[in-house]
């Protein structure tokens, strides 16, 4: 692999990031329209009760989307000086940051497990439509969580390899 080729991997792998988080920000700001239009035209008890957690959700599930499209999007440039300032240092400085974080996609499993199980036990055992509301927006928060992981873990995979392949 050339010199070159681990430079061309990390600004394809922030592109792939700023990417993933554009498409969160939209699915967020998706689901603060669809509060606001349950908001403003829901007639039933249960569709009036997702208006709080769909805001709830779309903003908690965007926030991130749009800091991490910003953040991805200046550190491209952190990226490429550093590059031309220490190449061996780089790849050394990038196998430790893409260590450090390749736990946290089991975290989100578990998490989502979690968000699952407990929605689960809040839907079928009360029949409050405010409590049955908060299970589906949780179920939403899981998938979203499970849908960025699988595509950021499988970059972050390859990403990974390109690096080891460079270290050695």
């Amino acid at each position: 692999m050339n010199e070159m080729r681990i430079i061309d991997a990390t600004i394809d792998w922030a592109k792939g990031e700023i990417f993933e988080a554009i498409l969160t920000l939209v699915f967020g700001v998706v689901l603060i329209i669809i509060a606001m239009f349950l908001l403003k035209f829901a007639t039933t008890q249960a569709a009036q009760a997702l208006v709080i957690p769909l805001f709830c959700i779309g903003f908690i599930i965007g926030l991130p989307g749009a800091f991490n499209a910003y953040s991805n999007q200046k550190k491209m440039a952190q990226y490429q000086a550093s590059y031309l300032k220490d190449t061996v240092a780089f790849v050394h400085s990038e196998k430790t940051r893409v260590e450090g974080f390749q736990s946290l996609y089991t975290y989100t499993k578990y998490l989502a497990s979690g968000l699952f199980a407990t929605s689960f036990i809040i839907f079928f055992f009360l029949q409050n439509k405010n409590w049955q509301a908060l299970a589906i927006a949780m179920v939403i928060l899981g998938l979203s969580g499970l849908d960025i992981d699988y595509f950021s873990k499988e970059r972050a995979d390859i990403y990974y390899q390109i690096i080891i392949n460079q270290v050695q």
